[in-house]
């Protein structure tokens, strides 16, 4: 019998978020974010509309996606700062 290797992906550690709400001319909500991402700080802004920003589970869903975005044009940016040294 073959044995088969799976390897899951490590969750990233997300602490320490908060983010603060605006609303804009249009009735949409900006949302300034920021938080730890494996002991790294990290910021992001995201623009939602209202529905999005009064639903729990779909806001937390918003700003746990657009931090780890913001964490991933990080490490692309230093990567691409690195390979020009």
């Amino acid at each position: 019998m073959k044995k088969v290797m799976t390897y899951q992906k490590k969750q990233p550690a997300i602490s320490n978020m908060q983010y603060t709400r605006r609303l804009l001319q249009n009735g949409k909500i900006q949302l300034d974010i920021n938080g730890h991402i494996d002991n790294e700080y990290f910021e992001a802004t995201a623009i939602v509309s209202q529905a999005d920003a009064d639903n729990g589970k779909v806001l937390n869903q918003l700003l746990t996606n657009h931090l780890l975005q913001a964490r991933e044009k990080t490490i692309m940016l230093k990567k691409n700062k690195d390979s020009t040294k």
